[in-house]
């Protein structure tokens, strides 16, 4: 019988909760859906990346703050890039564990109950 590898990040509750905000089962949905894809600003000077999971089926109040997590995300990346050469520019992976963290302290810092009651419900 083959061993079956369990991963890690399929039994942390706040990783579920997070993805499923995306309407995605895990964080390699995420992977599929923005690996491969532009790095950077777009000419709208919003990351493709949030442009992308805009376009995904998300709720309306989420597609809107994800117009300003990607402004924090960019004021961020100017703040460490002040003095770089080249500057970092945020692949994929970096940009998700980013914007999930954004994310998640918006919620804890000013919806918690909301957030409480969504891990309750």
């Amino acid at each position: 019988m083959p061993r079956v590898q369990k991963k890690l990040q399929n039994y942390l509750i706040l990783n579920k909760y997070l993805t499923l905000l995306f309407g995605f089962n895990d964080m390699d949905d995420f992977r599929k859906e923005l690996k491969g894809k532009p790095e950077g600003l777009n000419q709208h000077k919003k990351f493709y990346y949030t442009e992308i999971l805009q376009n995904c089926n998300i709720s309306n109040e989420l597609r809107q703050k994800l117009n300003q997590y990607d402004e924090n995300i960019q004021e961020y990346l100017k703040h460490i890039n002040q003095n770089r050469d080249p500057p970092i520019i945020l692949k994929y992976f970096q940009y998700i564990a980013i914007l999930l963290t954004e994310i998640y302290l918006d919620k804890y810092y000013n919806e918690f109950d909301i957030l409480i009651s969504d891990f309750t419900n």
